[in-house]
């Protein structure tokens, strides 16, 4: 009973607590909605590859070349070939455009 309880709650829990990180978004509470994705941390692969190129993409948004470098490698070393190997590259090549353009910049 326990089990089958858990397999229905998991998934509900999961998506109400992305819809919370949205919801914080929407409010560009973008602290707060890296501290929610940040729980997705300790989750399955999926979860936590999914959570980090989220957490990568804010950060980028942010600024924070370092820390979206962080999860974005973290993201690529959780999920090669799904979604997150495709947001590496992505995300690697405006991480390195930024950084160019900041060095451009700086003379």
């Amino acid at each position: 009973m326990y089990l089958s309880c858990m397999e229905v709650l998991t998934p509900l829990h999961v998506q109400v607590t992305l819809a919370k990180a949205s919801k914080h978004l929407a409010l560009k509470e973008v602290e707060q909605a890296a501290a929610v994705y940040k729980t997705f941390e300790r989750q399955g692969p999926a979860l936590r590859a999914a959570a980090a190129t989220n957490l990568s993409f804010l950060y980028l948004l942010e600024g924070d070349l370092a820390a979206a470098a962080k999860y974005t490698d973290l993201a690529l070393k959780t999920d090669r070939w799904g979604w997150a190997g495709w947001s590496y590259g992505t995300y690697t090549a405006c991480i390195l455009f930024s950084l160019d353009s900041s060095a451009a910049s700086c003379n």
